[in-house]
């Protein structure tokens, strides 16, 4: 079993490594494409309004993009989530999923989110607890690594924590958590693009690691309208060192209002229990200067 305190370890190296692999890496990105990023992640000369929002939301495949430099962007949303484990039903309605995000420069960017739910546990459809509160605090940010060429993604990197001092308690975690993520991403061509994630997450409910893993492909229908398809999930380590599969699939659209707001709305289903549960999203994106 891979401990927290490893986490952590791993996680300082990384981080300590990660100017000195960045700048190994920026050799083998031609000169046309340093020079496209060196403008989107220091626009000082360059009109903000031309770039897109970038958004994690309202996939769980985290984008390999950041939030340009002294720009700050808001994602937030509602969502329900029902599933059930024989006759318990459990429902949680997500009023406001919101994450905050600030480009600070040298690609990278930081995060805080945070969740405001309620709860309501059934049994025999009678119900039995009912719990609204705010969920545990998260913070973390992203490093960008490699632009990407011809058959090779777009590269950045994700690390989180999630706080145990903050928040309802049946909704936070019993110990700091984190997880550490690397993000993929290939352009297929002008309208098609290929995003996935992987790397070791600790919920901070147990001790114990899940791998995260997440595909997500997305197609440019017209103009500011974009459809995509997703399966993520987890393998969980258990006690005994088998594992688990958490799965779950889903699907939606993102229309781009504009350069800087962005409406998103998804739907889909989780195979996580005996019987099968489903969800569904809807948000908002707004970054801002635009």
């Amino acid at each position: 079993m891979i401990s927290q305190y490893s986490f952590y370890s791993l996680l300082l190296c990384l981080l300590y490594t990660l100017p000195s692999f960045a700048q190994d890496t920026t050799v083998t990105i031609p000169k046309k494409d340093f020079e496209e990023v060196m403008k989107y992640y220091f626009p000082s000369n360059v009109k903000s309004n031309n770039i897109d929002i970038f958004t994690d939301r309202p996939h769980q495949t985290e984008t390999a993009e950041m939030v340009p430099y002294k720009h700050f962007q808001i994602e937030s949303g509602i969502s329900m989530e029902i599933d059930h484990d024989g006759d318990t039903r459990n429902e949680n309605l997500y009023y406001n999923s919101l994450l905050m995000k600030y480009g600070i420069g040298s690609g990278m960017d930081l995060r805080v989110g945070i969740d405001y739910l309620n709860n309501n546990a059934f049994q025999s459809d009678s119900l039995i607890s009912k719990t609204k509160g705010l969920s545990g605090l998260s913070f973390g940010g992203k490093k960008f690594l490699y632009r990407g060429a011809k058959y090779l993604p777009k590269v950045s990197m994700m690390v989180e924590l999630y706080f145990p001092y903050f928040g309802k308690k049946e909704f936070r975690p019993n110990f700091t958590g984190g997880t550490l993520r690397l993000l993929c991403e290939h352009e297929l061509g002008k309208n098609t693009e290929l995003e996935y994630n992987f790397g070791p997450d600790w919920g901070g409910t147990t001790p114990n690691v899940g791998y995260f893993y997440a595909v997500s492909l997305t197609q440019k229908v017209f103009g500011p309208l974009s459809l995509y398809g997703e399966i993520y999930g987890f393998f969980n380590e258990n006690n005994n060192l088998s594992y688990s599969n958490d799965f779950r699939c889903d699907a939606g659209f993102v229309y781009l209002l504009k350069k800087n707001l962005q409406l998103d709305l998804e739907g889909g289903i989780a195979f996580t229990s005996p019987q099968l549960g489903y969800f569904a999203a809807a948000g908002i994106s707004w970054r801002i200067p635009n």
